[in-house]
């Protein structure tokens, strides 16, 4: 597997194509000055059917002050159990055809680039992943950097699909503390496709508050995602039954559950105070007869 990894703005860009809610309209990023090679949307959902193309378009931008000689290649890829770093590889079908492979575009010049998802007839159903890369080299007056964005294509080929997951382990602490009580999920994804998933947590007991807030993730067949979140602490301490896991976006939940032992930092305040007043009273108690004597004995020696 070929890793694309190094060239400037590749990280920025995966992370934005796995966390980000969308891309930015291109209107807006016409606005920005000496900012480089620009490329919208970042990613697509397209459904095709095997035999029958499906077509689609996508935007470069040169947005500096020099001119830009861009190159376009199309790459398969997957992703890493876990950290789902994204790995590349040449493509060794031709599902993928572009318009063009290269471009020379003006400062501030942008063009409409259309592409062509070819799925053979003897293509699986379910999930195929493409990234489309536009390559440049910027002039920065005393050397050339490369630099490199690509739309991503998540594509999904008819037939019989399947989005089916599973909890590969799960992890809550027994004893928590704070107003936050964390929780982590390794989730697979077991079907043929890719779909969405939303991690979840609560608390089932007195003063219990509102469920965690839901984020969304991209899980993709076969892989493992390390995900996690968090619990709203409960008002009074004491043992809850935790129940957490994710919920795919075809209705389906997945979930376990453990207990955890909530002690808020003021609780603890309650045994120490209890051990001292039962120390006093204790010390009280055994100081009581040795004043009943001392009281006597005044008593008898003045009498």
């Amino acid at each position: 597997m070929l890793r694309r990894a190094g060239w400037l703005m590749v990280g920025a860009l995966l992370v934005t194509l796995l966390g980000a809610s969308g891309g930015q309209a291109y209107a807006q990023a016409q606005q920005a000055k000496n900012k480089g090679l620009f490329i919208t949307p970042l990613r697509e959902y397209p459904t095709v059917t095997p035999g029958q193309p499906h077509n689609g378009t996508m935007t470069v931008a040169n947005l500096t002050d020099k001119p830009l000689t861009v190159t376009l290649s199309a790459q398969k890829f997957s992703v890493a159990d876990y950290t789902y770093d994204y790995q590349f590889e040449d493509a060794k079908d031709d599902w993928i055809k572009l318009s063009a492979t290269q471009l020379q575009l003006k400062p501030d010049q942008s063009q409409p680039i259309t592409y062509s998802i070819a799925a053979p007839k003897s293509a699986m159903p379910g999930g195929h992943y493409f990234a489309i890369f536009a390559s440049a080299s910027l002039d920065s007056g005393s050397v050339l950097t490369k630099v490199q964005v690509a739309t991503v294509l998540y594509v999904t080929v008819n037939g019989d699909l399947h989005r089916t997951g599973q909890i590969q382990s799960g992890h809550i602490p027994k004893v928590a503390f704070g107003d936050k009580i964390p929780f982590s999920l390794n989730a697979k994804d077991t079907g043929n496709t890719h779909f969405f998933m939303y991690p979840f947590g609560r608390l089932q007991g007195i003063s219990a508050r509102n469920n965690s807030p839901e984020s969304a993730h991209l899980l993709l067949p076969g892989a493992v995602r390390a995900v996690g979140g968090t619990i709203p602490a409960p008002l009074l301490p004491g043992v809850y039954k935790a129940v957490y896991g994710y919920r795919i976006d075809n209705g389906a939940t997945l979930q376990q559950a453990s207990y955890v032992v909530y002690l808020p930092p003021w609780s603890l305040a309650i045994p120490a105070g209890m051990i001292l007043i039962g120390l006093w009273i204790r010390s009280r108690l055994k100081g009581a007869p040795n004043r009943r004597r001392l009281i006597d004995s005044w008593q008898r020696r003045y009498k």
